[in-house]
């Protein structure tokens, strides 16, 4: 995820307090995105705020990656999507998303 800190307009913060230690990414106060990483994969989170705040939304993120899965989160606020990156060429590829994104 160094990719992400030198991005600049992020701030990597992480999450030890909850069930999931989670990296948190951050644009300002705002956690868009999340990754925790598993034994064989990372989960890269696109997090609720993101929707809420117009960065994404679950038609473009579907559209981008096929792959996409909505999380198990019960609230409708607290949509989340998750992707099973495997590889670092699937991690590049979210990446350019993120960069690409007006967060």
């Amino acid at each position: 995820m160094t990719g992400l800190a030198g991005m600049g307009r992020f701030r990597l913060r992480p999450n030890v307090g909850g069930q999931k230690k989670a990296l948190h990414v951050s644009s300002g106060r705002v956690s868009y995105f999340a990754v925790v990483a598993n034994n064989r994969w990372l989960l890269w989170y696109f997090r609720w705020p993101g929707f809420r705040d117009g960065i994404f939304d679950w038609p473009g993120l579907h559209g981008a990656f096929a792959d996409l899965e909505r999380s198990g989160a019960t609230h409708p606020d607290r949509l989340e999507s998750v992707l099973r990156l495997r590889t670092p060429a699937e991690a590049a590829v979210v990446l350019r998303y993120v960069r690409a994104t007006r967060c």
